[in-house]
């Protein structure tokens, strides 16, 4: 386990390896996190393919089949990552956005009517015209490298491929920035990965504004901090004292609600009207030992004897679906992946979890929360000051929390202060907020 995020991070940003005006050191923030956290680990033909640093490279070969197209949009969308909730999330600010735009991706799912794909920018003679000077760099800054990968228990040998994807990466981005000759706007799901975070860098020079959507709740400092982008669209209070307390500038935050929010009125009525005994199980990429540990915690406890079970994998790649047939088997639940999480939340007489987004918006549609503290260590949100979950250990603690009513209801009673410092205004209007602040630059 790797101790002191913040600090680790501000080390980072310190320990400079520089080329073309950027710091790969921070490029590689994500990757050193999490392989320094174990959680990526060699378990699968494309658990591989991201611990060598060879996602780019495989994805690259798709856009041999498209066609660079000239960028004259002001405004660019970035989907880096193929996460449903961040996609769904910033595509509801793209479904109200009534001017022009261009959507830049990396992955062919993604591909809509928008897209550009960012890897039909590589540009052939600048990646080797620079190459030596890229490996010369690597060679000088070797120490610092080796002290990096130190820090985060990484090989050093995966990082510096990792630095080499970055380098594919920025080569890419500078193609995209030189056909994007109108841009004024980045709007982006987050800018901390590899590919937003070099744009980010990238344009910061430029008359260029960038904003970044909070993508979820504030759990771990690696996936939020720090905030490159000139501006955050922050979901409330409490999200934007967490990002002061860490060092974000105040003027840096913008608060909007959050999009993926925006539909959650329409839920509201039916999680008043649902019966039975159903129960909604969250499951989070948080290693394969912890998923293990909290899903057997779930069927000692014979839940799925005793009540009707929906387990909902996470939306990312690394959904866990294989650890959860092994602990439950194939029948004894149902198994959801790319589904309305909200639907799924107001069907629900409790929602489960450990530590997840997820919780918070169960908490919105005030549906009982049980949350599984695996360890000490496992990091506390917000509502857990506020009283909202009940904390369970082991299977005895979570069957009693399922049968006491009166705990049931004190709990509830803690939601509306949560909810109202938590989520700004649930209005269903922070797209419009967001497409308010964006339009500005028109």
């Amino acid at each position: 386990m790797l101790k002191g995020e913040e600090e680790l991070i501000e080390f980072l940003s310190r320990t400079e390896v520089s080329f073309d005006g950027l710091n790969f050191s921070m490029l590689s923030q994500i990757f050193l996190f999490e392989r320094g956290l174990g959680r990526l680990k060699i378990n699968s033909i494309l658990s591989c393919i991201k611990i060598f640093s060879l996602e780019s490279y495989v994805k690259s070969l798709f856009a041999l089949t498209y066609r660079i197209k000239e960028v004259n949009e002001d405004v660019i969308f970035v989907n880096e990552i193929n996460n449903n909730s961040m996609i769904d999330n910033i595509r509801a600010v793209e479904k109200r956005y009534k001017h022009n735009f261009k959507e830049l991706i990396t992955d062919k799912r993604l591909k809509n009517r928008n897209s550009i794909f960012l890897w039909s920018f590589f540009r052939f003679r600048s990646y080797f015209a620079n190459f030596f000077s890229f490996c010369a760099l690597l060679f000088k800054e070797r120490k610092k490298i080796k002290t990096i990968s130190s820090r985060f228990n990484v090989s050093y040998i995966l990082l510096i491929f990792n630095f080499f994807d970055s380098y594919f990466v920025v080569n890419c981005l500078q193609g995209l920035l030189k056909k994007a000759r109108y841009l004024d706007v980045l709007v982006l799901n987050t800018d901390v990965h590899k590919i937003s975070r070099a744009l980010v860098f990238l344009t910061s020079k430029k008359a260029i504004t960038s904003y970044v959507l909070q993508h979820g709740s504030t759990v771990l400092p690696y996936g939020y901090l720090p905030v490159s982008a000139d501006k955050i669209f922050t979901w409330g209070e409490l999200s934007n004292k967490w990002f002061i307390e860490r060092g974000t500038p105040n003027n840096k935050l913008l608060t909007a609600g959050t999009p993926k929010m925006d539909n959650i009125l329409n839920y509201l009525k039916e999680t008043k009207r649902k019966k039975g005994k159903n129960i909604l199980v969250i499951v989070n990429p948080i290693g394969i030992n912890q998923v293990i540990k909290y899903l057997t915690i779930l069927y000692n406890s014979n839940i799925h004897i005793n009540y009707s079970v929906t387990i909902k994998l996470h939306p990312s790649s690394e959904d866990n679906r294989s650890e959860v047939i092994r602990v439950f088997g194939k029948t004894s639940v149902t198994i959801r992946k790319n589904v309305d999480i909200h639907q799924l939340i107001s069907e629900s007489n409790f929602v489960i979890t450990t530590t997840s987004t997820v919780a918070n918006e169960a908490i919105a549609l005030r549906v009982p929360l049980i949350q599984i503290v695996l360890d000490d260590s496992s990091p506390k949100l917000e509502y857990d000051s506020f009283g909202c979950s009940m904390n369970i250990r082991d299977s005895n603690e979570l069957v009693k929390s399922l049968t006491n009513n009166s705990l049931h209801k004190s709990k509830l009673r803690t939601y509306e202060k949560y909810i109202e410092e938590y989520f700004y205004k649930l209005d269903g209007l922070s797209t419009e907020r967001i497409i308010k602040e964006i339009s500005k630059h028109k």
